[in-house]
């Protein structure tokens, strides 16, 4: 899901969030340990506020000192499913544009 708007009463701002949900389904009769990756937004604008959250954590952020991807080792067993939810928003004030 994705969502924009503006917010503030006095100061106004430019909000943006998404949510995603990565699900990993092990379909097979083994047990199975999956690396999952994935890639949060990152800025080297001032004005630009990234948070991001996930659960569960990442077992390993800027993975390689790459800025921003996360990687998770995560436990499958046989026949059943895991899932990361993964959440970010990015604000930056009015009359600003992202770059």
């Amino acid at each position: 899901s994705e969502s924009e708007g503006d917010r503030g009463l006095i100061s106004r701002s430019i909000a943006q969030s998404n949510t995603v949900r990565l699900e990993v389904d092990n379909v097979g009769e083994e047990d199975w340990q999956v690396e999952v990756r994935a890639a949060v937004s990152y800025g080297t604008q001032e004005e630009l506020q990234i948070t991001w959250s996930a659960t569960p954590a990442p077992d390993v952020t800027d993975l390689e000192d790459r800025r921003g991807v996360l990687e998770w080792v995560l436990d499958v067993p046989a026949g059943q499913a895991a899932s990361i939810q993964l959440s970010e928003e990015l604000s930056w004030p009015e009359g600003k544009e992202l770059q």
